[in-house]
């Protein structure tokens, strides 16, 4: 499970390169990216003549909604902490999007 420029030949030579895939810097990207991560949308209903409910909310909310990059891998957004910081783990998984709804009613 690499990325699929790893089949381009290496800095423009017409050869295929016989070893395995190696980080060297024809594989060094720009990893600019600006991502939407965090939206919630709400919606609060006073209802201060109801006898039983005082307050209700309704709310939609969005986790990892969208990445604007140019970047080939599978996400810009890597990790700088562990063995190997800086480096885009390819055999990972993408960073899944969560919805998440809801109400909240105060009685």
């Amino acid at each position: 499970n690499f990325p699929t420029n790893i089949l381009n030949h290496p800095y423009g030579s017409t050869a295929w390169v016989k070893t395995e895939p190696a980080y060297v810097s024809y594989y060094l990207e720009d990893g600019d990216y600006v991502k939407i991560d965090n939206i919630t949308l709400g919606y609060n209903f006073k209802l201060n003549n109801k006898k039983y409910i005082k307050f209700a909310r309704v709310y939609v909310s969005g986790l990892n909604l969208y990445t604007f990059t140019d970047y080939l891998g599978v996400d810009p957004e890597v990790n700088f902490l562990g063995l190997s910081p800086g480096i885009d783990n390819t055999g990972g998984y993408p960073t899944t999007k969560t919805f998440t709804g809801g109400i909240k009613i105060s009685f």
